[in-house]
C-alpha cells in the first residue's frame, strides 16, 4: 500500500494472513461464494427438484437461495464448533450475519413458491413446491414435535 499512503492511515498494525493460514478461516458468512460451490451446486439441484413450477427465468433465484442455503449451513457449523457467545460471553457477529442469511433465503423461497403461503398467493397447488421442506426435513430431522 506504500502507493497510496493515504489508504494506511488509521489502519491498525494487526498481520496479514497468508493462503493458507489457519487463522484466516472464518464462519463462512461472508466467505466468496466460488468456495461454497461444489456444495451450492447439490443443493441447487435438490432446489430444482421440487420447484412447483419450472421456469428458466427461476434459475438465478434458485442459485441465489441455494448460496445462501450454503452460508447458513456454514454459520450453523462454525457456531456448533465455537458457540453463540465468545470467550467474554458477548454474542459471536457470526449470529447477526445467519438471521439475516437466513431471512434472505426465507424471501428467496418465497418467490420460488416453496412454502405453502407463497404456492397459494402464487395460484399454485399447496402441495406443490416440497423440495424445502424436504431439504430441511434431511438436514433438521422431522419437525417440531420431537
Amino acid at each position: 500500500m506504500a502507493e497510496y499512503p493515504e489508504l494506511d492511515k488509521g489502519r491498525r498494525s494487526a498481520p496479514r494472513f497468508e493462503p493458507g493460514n489457519s487463522l484466516a478461516v472464518s464462519h463462512g458468512g461472508t466467505v466468496a461464494l466460488w468456495k461454497l460451490q461444489p456444495r451450492v451446486e447439490v443443493i441447487a439441484a435438490r432446489l430444482r427438484e421440487g420447484l412447483p413450477a419450472q421456469r428458466g427465468s427461476d434459475e438465478a433465484t434458485v442459485l441465489i437461495l441455494a448460496g445462501l442455503l450454503a452460508r447458513v449451513e456454514s454459520m450453523q457449523a462454525y457456531v456448533e464448533k465455537n458457540g453463540v457467545f465468545d470467550a467474554r460471553g458477548r454474542v459471536r457477529p457470526v449470529m447477526r450475519i445467519l438471521l439475516s442469511t437466513e431471512t434472505a433465503a426465507l424471501k428467496a423461497a418465497d418467490s420460488l413458491g416453496l412454502n405453502t403461503r407463497s404456492r397459494v398467493a402464487l395460484g399454485l397447488d399447496a402441495a406443490q413446491g416440497s423440495a424445502l421442506t424436504e431439504y430441511l426435513k434431511e438436514r433438521y430431522g422431522a419437525g417440531g414435535d420431537e
